[in-house]
């Protein structure tokens, strides 16, 4: 059997042997997960076309085939565009969508918005290595969780966030997780160390002035760190500012 398609402006052939979920934008899946339970190991991680059902057309995104996992976002630690206060937080729009693979390029993605999960797979990427956590969080989609600033709570530990990196460095109060962490205080709030996802502590017993934090989507208004780790006054293993690639995938 054979069918012919039109995409842009030349006709495709797909062979019986190609027709895969997921392989082109007339047959997308509804996320990477259902094409892992679809064909179990026989799929390889890569590129493939994807339609949740809130998004209106099929889109491309990066697939962990054999485990489920659909790319939302990468970040570069080094660079500003996905600080804690950048619009790319709440708003839908993507960002270097082309850029398709676990590497160091960063993209947000229409999954940003559009689909659905009960878990979410973090990464962070440090001297080559990629070190993976797992939160087990039920959401419409990531947007719906950060979007509207509203602190969420999850509760893994902190030995789990401090997993992410090597040589990872924290103050040892406040101790606070989840989505939107952050200071509530007027003053220090937008100055000190927030994560869109991640762990924030502070040197004193509250959560005030955090000065270190693990996490994506981060911010310090003296140090330029947007995926990582950050640690001054006085930390349990000394000052840090360890800038990663950050990787936001769900499932």
């Amino acid at each position: 059997m054979e069918i012919e398609y039109c995409d842009s402006n030349k006709w495709i052939t797909l062979s019986s042997l190609t027709l895969h979920l997921g392989s082109s934008s007339q047959l997308p899946a509804s996320s990477c997960k259902q094409i892992a339970l679809n064909y179990k190991s026989s799929s390889s991680n890569g590129q493939y076309w994807i339609k949740p059902a809130a998004s209106d057309v099929p889109f491309k995104v990066f697939c962990d085939a054999n485990e489920g996992w659909t790319l939302i976002m990468k970040v570069d630690g080094k660079l500003p565009t996905f600080y804690y206060d950048s619009k790319l937080w709440s708003n839908k729009e993507t960002f270097q969508s082309n850029n398709l693979a676990l590497d160091d390029k960063e993209t947000k993605l229409a999954s940003y918005w559009t689909l659905p999960f009960t878990e979410v797979r973090l990464g962070m990427k440090v001297d080559g290595t990629i070190r993976w956590i797992t939160l087990s969080y039920t959401a419409s989609s990531l947007y719906s969780l950060i979007a509207d600033g509203q602190y969420r709570k999850t509760s893994i530990g902190e030995s789990k966030w401090r997993s992410l990196l090597p040589r990872s460095s924290l103050q040892r109060n406040c101790n606070k997780e989840g989505f939107n962490t952050r200071s509530t205080h007027s003053t220090y709030g937008p100055k000190c160390g927030r994560a869109r996802v991640g762990f924030i502590a502070n040197e004193q017993n509250n959560c005030d002035s955090p000065d270190s934090f693990v996490g994506i989507g981060t911010q310090h208004l003296t140090y330029r760190n947007s995926a990582g780790n950050y640690a001054d006054s006085h930390p349990d293993n000394g000052n840090v500012n360890i800038r990663a690639i950050g990787y936001i995938m769900v499932r």
